[in-house]
């Protein structure tokens, strides 16, 4: 459990109080469905499940049937305009055994509402059946600039989400959805503004449509935006059968014209090598392909979805992360690296924050490797240039000025330790802040490497091929970080076949000192998590 945050109050709107009184007035509003009552310009998603029973619950307002209809109600009268709460995602309405009507207002970058037995709790539940902390909320912005309101459970008994009990894990939130906390009842009105391909006439960059929800077999993919990439963009989905939530990357097929033939065969032989790859793996920090579904215009790969956000997030909210908490991910990184080289011989060749998922908020998280679109099975040497330029190593950057090529695993651990030393220091090693933009200097260097290099990445470039700047970056690092330092110094060496492999880094001292108090933390937090998943 996290550090217990000062205690908040949701909003409280009493008996006989003016607001009460004037939400009273206004039941007959509820024919409308609470999609349509979002602040103007605001776009909502809609309910993924049917309607709820209007069964009144104890403590109700007598004008109401229900407590749908006394959000909605809620809603109209007390929802503020966008300007007033800019980082407004969403809001749960309740009605306790006394009448009041509380709402919790749930913002982006603030700690998360904890709702549980115990009288520090956001908002107390007083049932013998909750826990003393039974679930947070919380809010997330994707890159798409999409707000989600989470909502994770940490309880013995679970929640009941849309009727369904989920325990020990995650769900986002959408309009309408109804939760049960042992008899206390929620319902949720998303308030935030459309993320970038939210909105009314809003379109992806690829040039596709405004995407409508499908249905594929028993996967129902909704129009909710959780991220993007260049070629990509990742849906909420449903599994209809069992109302399991998973994420949907959906991945535009190229043009088949006679032109572009063998355009499209090669895409097509790139993304079953990724399904094929990522199918095999099988581990507690790996996000695995579920399913893959395809249409004449898309391939549709379902993953299991998590709602942590993702590592350079994480980092930059945090400015940097303690030594503890940065091993602890490491030491799940590396056991998910270990696993792809030494068992399956797999290189993923764009280990990067980015690409690094956390499963839960919170500190030390479960996190999990990701996109595996660039992972290629390690048998022989690498001869082109992939990943992400700022994470490449030396022999990656370098590939197209000599004939031999280079160890894609070797590669790999190079991009674990620039991630590394993030955690740990909040930024990047070969970046101070200086990036050249002299044309002279990126046309020379272009030259040099036989590939088109940006002008932004000059720096980066320069950096990691003059061994100066690695030992200055360590320099960083205080004298009670000098086991780490040694990792790093391992990881960021220069000559690939003298760089520490995954195996060796788990036997480090910064490792092994630690050992028996990292099984412990990986049990309960990551085996205990998917244990909990398959259930």
């Amino acid at each position: 459990m996290e550090p217990i945050s000062k205690r908040r109050k949701p909003l409280l709107i009493e008996p006989h109080s003016p607001d009460y009184v004037s939400i009273k007035k206004t039941p007959g509003l509820v024919a409308n469905d609470l999609s349509g009552l979002s602040p103007p310009g605001e776009v909502s998603p809609k309910p993924l499940t049917s309607s709820f029973s209007s069964t009144k619950p104890s403590g109700l307002p007598s004008s109401f049937a229900s407590i749908r209809q006394l959000s909605v109600s809620c809603f109209r009268t007390m929802t503020p305009t966008p300007q007033k709460f800019p980082d407004e995602a969403g809001r749960l309405t309740t009605v306790t055994s006394s009448g009041e009507i509380k709402i919790l207002v749930i913002k982006l970058n603030e700690q998360p509402w904890r709702l549980g037995r115990n009288n520090q709790a956001d908002l107390t539940i007083d049932k013998p059946t909750v826990s003393n902390w039974h679930c947070k909320v919380y809010a997330i912005e994707c890159d798409t600039g999409e707000r989600l309101v989470c909502l994770e459970d940490v309880s013995t008994n679970g929640i009941r989400h849309n009727g369904k009990l989920i325990r020990k894990k995650a769900v986002i939130l959408n309009e309408g959805d109804h939760i049960n906390i042992a008899d206390q009842e929620f319902l949720y009105s998303h308030s935030a503004p459309p993320g970038r391909w939210q909105g009314q006439n809003a379109s992806p960059k690829q040039g596709l449509p405004r995407f409508r929800p499908i249905t594929l077999g028993k996967y129902c993919v909704t129009e909710r935006v959780l991220g993007s990439g260049f070629f990509s963009i990742v849906h909420l989905a449903i599994n209809t059968q069992t109302c399991a939530q998973l994420a949907c990357k959906i991945v535009k097929r190229p043009l088949t014209t006679k032109r572009s033939y063998k355009e499209a065969t090669k895409f097509q032989r790139v993304m079953q090598q990724e399904v094929e790859l990522n199918a095999s793996l099988e581990h507690p920090n790996i996000n695995k392909i579920v399913a893959l579904k395809q249409d004449s215009a898309n391939i549709y790969l379902f993953l299991e979805l998590v709602t942590g956000g993702d590592l350079f997030g994480y980092v930059t909210r945090n400015k940097h992360l303690q030594q503890d908490e940065a091993k602890f991910i490491f030491y799940q990184l590396a056991l998910g690296l270990q696993y792809m080289h030494d068992v399956k011989k797999i290189s993923h060749r764009d280990i990067k924050p980015e690409n690094i998922l956390l499963a839960h908020h919170g500190p030390e998280p479960r996190v999990l490797i990701a996109d595996f679109g660039a992972a290629r099975l390690a048998d022989k040497a690498f001869c082109s240039m992939q990943g992400t330029m700022s994470y490449a190593a030396p022999e990656v950057l370098t590939v197209y000025t000599r004939q031999e090529g280079y160890d894609g695993k070797k590669a790999d651990l190079w991009s674990l330790g620039v991630c590394l030393f993030m955690m740990l220091c909040g930024f990047h090693p070969f970046d101070k802040g200086e990036l050249e933009s002299r044309e002279t200097e990126r046309r020379k260097m272009c030259e040099v490497l036989h590939y088109h290099v940006e002008r932004e990445e000059v720096q980066f470039v320069k950096s990691v091929l003059k061994s100066s700047c690695k030992d200055e970056a360590l320099g960083y690092l205080s004298s009670d970080y000098a086991e780490v330092r040694d990792v790093l110094k391992r990881l960021l060496e220069e000559k690939p076949f003298q760089r520490i492999s995954a195996q060796a880094v788990l036997a480090h001292p910064w490792i092994e000192n630690s050992k028996t108090a990292l099984e412990e933390k990986y049990q309960e937090r990551v085996l205990g998590q998917t244990r909990r998943k398959k259930e």
